[in-house]
C-alpha cells in the first residue's frame, strides 16, 4: 500500500463511512475499497519480472474473479523491468518469503518458527522447554492444504488451545482456519467460490480473536496423542472426531466451561494486556 492508497482508504473508511449509513452507502465502500485492494496488488505484482505479473493475477482471480479483471480494474503494466533480483523462478513465492525475512519484525514483533520452520526447532526459543516442545507438536498441523490434513474440515474458524502442566503453568494457542477461495472480488456467493480443499492451519502462538468458536483443553503430556489423533483424522471419521472433542474439547455442556474461558482471559490479560478483553461467545459452537 503506497500513500496514495493508504490516502483514498482513509477517506473512504474513515472519514466519509457512516456507520449508520444505508445498505447503499455500505455497499459502495466496499465496491470502492475492492478496488484499492486491487492497487494493492498490483504495487507488489510490480516488484515481479514481466511475463508473470498477470500469471499470478489470474491466479487470484480465477473462475468468476476474471470478470472483474476485464471490466473492473485497471490493466496489469507488464513491461516495466523490475528492480528486484530473483535466485529462482518461483518469482511470487521468492518474492512473498524474502518479504517475511526482511520485515520480520513487522510480524507481531516475532518470528514465525511454528508455520514456517524450515526445520527441526520449530519451537520458539525464548520460552521454557515445555513450550518449546508444544510448539513443536502444534506446528506438524500448520501449513497443511486441507487435502493433506481432512481434519481441518471439522474445525471452525477460529479455535483456542489452553495447554496446561501439571505444575500449573500454561499457555494458549490460536488455531485459524484460513479459507480458500477462487477469488475475493465479490461481496456476495461466497459458498460458490470455497475452495474446502485448500484451507490451512495457522497455528499462532496466543490470542488472536475476540468471537472464539470452540476450545480445547490439553495436558501438555498429551499434547502429542492429541494432534497425532487429529493428524490422522480422514473427512468420513465424524465419529473419531466426537471421540476426540469429548477427550479434550470444551463445549458449552462441559463442567468447567467458565473456569476455562475465564483462565484463558487471564492468560490474555497477563501476556497481552493491550489486547485484552472479554471474549464474545455467541458463535461459540458446540462440535
Amino acid at each position: 500500500m503506497d500513500y496514495p492508497l493508504f490516502e483514498r482508504t482513509y477517506y473512504e473508511l474513515v472519514v466519509n463511512f457512516d456507520v449508520f449509513g444505508t445498505i447503499a452507502h455500505q455497499a459502495q465502500t466496499r465496491l470502492y475499497f475492492d478496488l484499492i485492494r486491487n492497487g494493492g496488488e498490483q504495487n507488489y505484482l510490480r516488484l515481479i519480472p514481466p511475463g508473470e505479473r498477470n500469471r499470478v493475477l489470474e491466479r487470484w482471480y480465477q473462475g468468476a474473479g476474471n470478470l472483474k479483471l476485464d471490466f473492473s480494474y485497471a490493466e496489469m503494466e507488464n513491461t516495466a523491468p523490475s528492480q528486484v533480483p530473483f535466485a529462482t523462478s518461483a518469482y511470487n513465492a521468492e518474492l512473498g518469503a524474502r518479504l517475511l525475512l526482511n520485515f520480520h519484525q513487522l510480524n507481531a514483533e516475532r518470528d514465525d518458527p511454528i508455520n514456517r520452520c524450515g526445520g527441526k526447532e520449530c519451537g520458539r526459543k525464548n520460552e521454557a522447554p515445555w513450550v518449546q516442545q508444544a510448539d513443536r507438536q502444534l506446528s506438524t498441523l500448520a501449513a497443511t492444504r486441507a487435502e493433506f490434513l481432512p481434519a481441518i474440515r471439522f474445525l471452525p474458524n477460529v479455535t483456542f488451545v489452553r495447554v496446561w502442566t501439571e505444575q500449573g503453568e500454561r499457555t494458549v494457542y490460536t488455531l485459524i482456519r484460513d479459507r480458500a477461495h477462487e477469488n475475493v472480488a465479490f461481496l456476495f456467493n461466497e459458498d460458490l467460490r470455497y475452495q474446502p480443499e485448500d484451507d490451512q492451519l495457522t497455528i499462532y502462538p496466543g490470542i488472536i480473536g475476540s468471537y472464539p468458536n470452540f476450545m480445547f483443553d490439553v495436558p501438555a503430556s498429551q499434547l502429542k496423542l492429541f494432534t497425532e489423533r487429529l493428524a490422522a483424522l480422514t473427512t468420513d471419521q465424524q465419529g473419531k472426531f466426537d471421540r476426540l472433542v469429548s477427550l479434550w474439547g470444551v463445549r458449552r455442556t462441559h463442567p468447567r466451561f467458565w473456569e476455562t474461558l475465564h483462565d484463558i482471559t487471564q492468560w490474555q490479560r497477563e501476556n497481552q494486556p493491550l489486547q485484552a478483553g472479554i471474549f464474545d461467545i455467541n458463535r461459540y459452537k458446540n462440535l
